[in-house]
């Protein structure tokens, strides 16, 4: 079925949409405030090898340091001795030491990115892999496909030392694409080798291209009939990537015009509404509800408004909607990990087999590896999803600043009491002659009219002045204690110290502030941050540059061959023309020479030289050979009818001349014509057969001598 690629460039935001008949099949978002590092190559040196986790924590370029475990280590970096054998890592690496390495997951909450030096590039067709000899094919290509890939495959200039995977994409590919494709990646890895050599300690050498490319690259097959670009910038970009990696898709590639915005030109914005949608409806009034726990993903199937005479009809029909739709819906979002469905209780095995091959076949066309259980007999089957890249809801959704994620607020009054309590305990356990609490206007109003008497007493009883201040800046679950302590043995002044109190959780976070430092209260706002912008654009420009160059020396290849081919069809044509001609001479020399051997000087001359007339032909054609002639195709030869003997024929000459005869005269036996006119013509050819036989007899012989002689004058 066609499909339609939908790529919507803002400044702040990325969007691409594969839309299949007007239904969103697949959708990624690439955020200005969230970076995505998965692929990225760097040049890194190790911080810190830890023996008891068997990993070393690298120093990569970013904030957090990335996490290298020992089974990421390539050979390259074994000694000689070690190779073939598995040494702990700290025989394999030292602190300082320089490594290229390349991200496999970004970084996820306080975990730093988890790195690997077994490194690969990318193409349309192919993967190059470093320091690698496997020539392997992808596993989702049929038997025979993939014997014929690994025959061309085997016949490639591949670079010493390196190998290719062929991937799902390279299917019925030929030769030539995949040589184009692997020139790319061989000229993309030497850059990369420059600026590993040029640059001196941690720092980014190779950046994966931008979103849409990246789709293009990794799902865009031949069913995309059409690629709508609504940035004119991004247009370009994409026709000179298409030109180097995908040519059949550069014709495809548009530039959208309409003041209509292209996702609601398309019906694809109401769709995304429901991707980011706690509740998803099901075409036959059922739904599923999709949350998202700290250790899986819970999908729970509602029947909803289905209502028939069989409930087990009933349950069979929202479950196979179900597995369509959670299919669909996981592949969109990316969630991975472990995913439990709930789906509604059945009790024929028949029908749950149904629905678990109807989950497996949902998922045939996603790239991710996934494994499925069998539904247990509580409803429940299990599935574990590989995550291939952030969720969208990362880059889409930071968490509340109220709830932190957990959809609920403690209640004005439970949140007051916890408040004081902590000021409390504060002003009992250290020594302070002074306590400023900021928090929320709502908070401060409550305590200063219902805790008054609270605060008075505690502040007779520890000796500590207390300040109670609404701030319409600080969130509603979030409060500041900033205290002052007493000057104290040989510190003579005072020291500031500030608690956040954090009202979702319960917990605090305890901090020094220099004397004249301002408590920052302010609610936390993302900035774009222009920190190695301009080494990712020159990076980027590196890149397509080297598209543009390859694009170029692929126009000039295609010319080159075009015209190649307009010459070899313009020599066939001539040799066409050529062979037709003397075809054409040779019939007519041919039937010359038939001509002369069939007349009176021919027959003397056969009877004198011995030759035959197909002697003479053959004759006159390997003279033309010899002569260097164009060979020709001689006609096909009319088919020839046996000669009878002349009695055999006279034979059945007289029995047609009986059976037409009584034909004849059975049709007009009185002498008439089936048109009402008189046979008279008929009755002078048949006075013949009116006589007695002696005279028929003698009518015969006079017959047969005329039909003689008559053969005789023709043949002279």
């Amino acid at each position: 079925m066609a499909e339609k690629l939908l790529v919507n460039v803002a400044h702040e935001e990325t969007r691409v949409a594969l839309v299949e008949a007007g239904r969103l099949q697949n959708l990624e978002i690439d955020t200005a405030r969230v970076d995505t590092n998965k692929g990225n190559i760097y040049k890194a040196v190790v911080h810190r090898v830890n023996a008891s986790l068997q990993a070393a924590f690298v120093d990569y370029g970013e904030e957090k340091q990335g996490f290298l475990p020992v089974s990421e280590i390539h050979e390259r970096y074994y000694p000689a001795a070690l190779r073939g054998t598995r040494p702990p890592i700290k025989d394999l690496l030292h602190q300082g030491q320089e490594l290229m390495v390349q991200i496999v997951k970004d970084e996820i909450g306080s975990k730093g990115a988890a790195l690997t030096t077994n490194l690969s590039l990318a193409g349309r067709y192919l993967v190059l892999m470093a320091d690698s000899e496997k020539e392997t094919v992808s596993r989702r290509m049929p038997r025979d496909e993939r014997t014929r890939l690994k025959k061309i495959v085997s016949g490639l200039d591949v670079p010493e030392g390196f190998g290719v995977i062929v991937r799902t994409a390279g299917l019925g590919r030929e030769e030539e694409d995949l040589r184009l494709d692997l020139s790319y990646l061989t000229k993309l890895w030497e850059n990369l080798q420059d600026r590993f050599k040029k640059t001196r300690g941690a720092d980014l050498i190779h950046i994966e291209r931008s979103i849409a490319l990246r789709f293009i690259r990794d799902y865009a097959t031949h069913n995309i009939d059409e690629i709508i670009v609504d940035d004119k910038a991004s247009h370009t970009e994409i026709r000179n990537f298409c030109t180097v990696l995908a040519p059949d898709l550069v014709n495809r590639v548009t530039l959208y015009k309409d003041a209509r915005p292209l996702f609601s030109r398309y019906q694809v914005e109401d769709q995304i509404d429901d991707i980011f949608a706690r509740k998803i409806d099901l075409p036959s009034g059922g739904s599923i509800v999709i949350d998202q726990t700290e250790a899986l993903v819970a999908i729970d199937v509602n029947s909803g408004r289905v209502k028939t005479d069989d409930i087990e009809q009933t349950a069979l029909t929202t479950n196979l909607e179900a597995a369509a739709e959670i299919a669909r819906q996981l592949k969109i979002r990316d969630r991975g990990g472990l995913i439990v469905a709930d789906f509604i209780d059945m009790r024929e095995r028949g029908n749950i087999k149904k629905v678990e091959q109807a989950v497996t076949d949902s998922f045939a066309n996603d790239k991710a590896k996934v494994k499925f259980s069998r539904i247990s007999e509580f409803g429940l089957m299990e599935i574990s999803r590989q995550r291939l890249q952030s969720s969208l809801m990362k880059g889409s959704f930071t968490p509340c600043p109220h709830c932190s994620g957990s959809g609920q607020i403690r209640s004005v009054e439970s949140s007051s009491l916890y408040i004081l309590r902590r000021i409390k305990e504060f002003v009992i356990r250290g020594s302070y002659m002074h306590l400023k609490a900021q928090m929320s206007v709502e908070l401060a109003n409550y305590i200063l009219n219902k805790k008054r008497r609270d605060l008075l007493e505690l502040e007779a009883e520890s000796g500590t002045s207390l300040q109670i201040e609404g701030d319409k800046r600080v969130a509603p679950m979030e409060a500041f204690i900033e205290m002052t302590t007493r000057p104290s043995g040989k510190s003579k002044r005072p020291r500031r110290i500030l608690q956040r109190v954090d009202l979702v959780r319960s917990e605090t976070n305890k901090s020094e502030l220099d004397v004249d430092e301002p408590v920052d209260i302010e609610m936390k706002e993302w900035r774009a941050t222009t920190d190695g912008l301009a080494q990712r654009h020159a990076i980027e420009q590196v890149n397509r540059d080297l598209e543009a160059e390859l694009a170029k020396e692929r126009e000039v290849l295609t010319a080159q061959h075009e015209a190649d081919a307009s010459l070899r069809k313009q020599q066939e044509d001539e040799a066409r023309a050529k062979a037709a001609a003397a075809e054409l001479e040779l019939l007519k020399e041919k039937e010359r020479i038939r001509r002369e051997g069939m007349s009176f000087f021919g027959r003397i001359r056969t009877f004198f030289t011995g030759q035959s007339v197909e002697e003479e032909v053959q004759a006159y054609i390997a003279e033309r050979e010899a002569l260097g002639a164009p060979p020709v195709v001689e006609a096909p030869k009319p088919e020839v009818r046996a000669e009878q003997p002349r009695a055999q024929r006279n034979d059945n000459q007289r029995s047609n001349d009986r059976r037409g005869g009584g034909r004849r005269d059975n049709r007009a036996g009185d002498g008439r014509r089936s048109d009402g006119r008189r046979n008279d013509g008929g009755r002078k050819r048949n006075n013949g057969r009116s006589r007695d036989d002696g005279k028929q007899g003698d009518s015969r012989k006079q017959n047969d001598g005329r039909k003689g002689d008559g053969r005789n004058k023709q043949g002279d």
